[in-house]
């Protein structure tokens, strides 16, 4: 994945408040910091997935 995929993703505040909606509802309902950011990878590499279908 190119990091201007990535950087799109963290200098958009939607993209960001997602993440970060994500991880802390998974710590609400007891997740360790380690499945917490896996699954946070796996979403952005969801997203890519998705974006190269596209056409991106």
């Amino acid at each position: 994945m190119p990091d201007w995929f990535l950087e799109s993703i963290a200098g958009n505040d939607e993209g960001m408040g997602f993440l970060t909606r994500h991880a802390a509802l998974m710590e609400t309902f007891g997740a360790p910091f380690c499945d917490q950011v896996q699954a946070a990878a796996e979403l952005v590499d969801s997203a890519w997935q998705r974006s190269k279908l596209r056409g991106y």
